[in-house]
């Protein structure tokens, strides 16, 4: 969970296996008897306050409950599942966006690579409404982050792999991007299309 300390109550959904739901439900996000938080450090990102929840026998209020949805046969998503992956491939879009600038800086513009943005950042917006496949469009965008840091890191040379340097950062949030967030089916399409 993302923001432990910083926001006062989270959503959380739970798999009911007896009843096979997915029950949302609203909690305070604090350590109590029944939930205890243990912050995780990250590669990078850290400041975001990443914990681990560990739930132990805690009693939820049907007050609390926000939402309540049967399992769907076939496992098809709906336009909020869509969004929710398009969301979380803003990251790595970010990442390679920052890389872009970045080589730009440093005198080692692409135009193929800012082309390439662009059609992932299109191919995203489409499957988020439904034309195309979302898990294939957000393990593009982390993909393409690992490109563009690699791409630029490599431009950059030595100071690279000095910490604290720019490019050292971005080959680190571009990693992160290809696990922050990340479903098993985009995993799957990750490791199925590696490149050699």
């Amino acid at each position: 969970m993302t923001g432990w300390g910083l926001v006062d109550v989270i959503g959380v959904t739970a798999y009911d296996t007896r009843a096979q739901k997915a029950v949302t439900f609203l909690m305070d996000a604090t350590d109590g008897p029944n939930v205890h938080a243990n912050r995780i450090c990250l590669s990078a990102a850290d400041a975001s306050n990443t914990v681990e929840l560990t739930f132990n026998g805690n009693h939820i209020p049907h007050t609390s409950v926000i939402h309540v949805r049967k399992a769907r046969r076939g496992g098809g998503l709906n336009i909020a599942d869509r969004a929710i992956l398009r969301i979380n491939g803003s990251l790595a879009l970010g990442v390679a966006r920052s890389c872009l600038t970045e080589a730009d800086r440093i005198g080692h513009p692409s135009a193929q690579l800012r082309e390439t943005h662009t059609t992932i950042r299109d191919a995203l917006n489409h499957a988020a409404t439904g034309d195309g496949d979302i898990y294939d469009a957000r393990a593009s965008a982390s993909q393409f982050a690992v490109t563009a840091a690699t791409d630029v890191a490599t431009a950059a040379g030595s100071p690279s792999v000095q910490r604290g340097e720019p490019t050292e950062r971005m080959v680190r949030e571009a990693a992160f991007s290809m696990v922050c967030a990340t479903t098993a089916e985009v995993k799957s399409r990750i490791l199925t299309t590696r490149h050699p």
